[in-house]
């Protein structure tokens, strides 16, 4: 992980910013819609417990329930994405001339409203979705047999 958070492998033409978002996308692939979800919906509760509580102070049982959920958002992004992203460095060497070019313009497209949106900009918005879809199938794939393999290994 810190490999690709601290020195991708991009072009040197690209600003700090665009290198980040293509790193982004790469670790957001290297995880499924469902992890994604529950993480997101342990974040929502977190905020409700802070707001039913009424301060910073938790009772014992908001505080249990906050921890249990961030050590549940931990194992999510440390222990399942983290590793799947570590495992795919030889992918992400093969993949990474392709990535960057599809990720900037992918977060362009984005970041422009829907409505706002060309039919051609909108199709190509598609397409991109659906080649990092199956990017995504790929990482995914390739990271859990690495992983299984180093655990068969041990």
């Amino acid at each position: 992980m810190d490999k690709i958070t601290h020195t991708g492998n991009w072009d040197s033409d690209l600003t700090t910013a665009e290198a980040n978002w293509v790193r982004e996308l790469w670790i957001q692939l290297h995880w499924t819609d469902a992890e994604a979800k529950e993480y997101s919906d342990a974040e929502k509760r977190q905020e409700e417990i802070c707001a039913a509580a009424g301060s910073v102070y938790l009772d014992s049982e908001q505080n249990r329930e906050y921890m249990r959920l961030a050590t549940r958002q931990t194992e999510l992004v440390h222990d399942l994405r983290g590793k799947r992203v570590g495992a795919n460095h030889a992918m992400r060497d093969k993949v990474w001339p392709e990535l960057v070019p599809r990720a900037l313009r992918y977060w362009k497209l984005v970041d422009k409203p829907r409505e706002q949106l060309t039919d051609a900009e909108a199709q190509e918005l598609k397409d991109l979705q659906e080649w990092f879809d199956k990017l995504q199938a790929e990482a995914l794939k390739t990271a859990e047999t690495a992983l299984t393999k180093t655990s068969d290994r041990r």
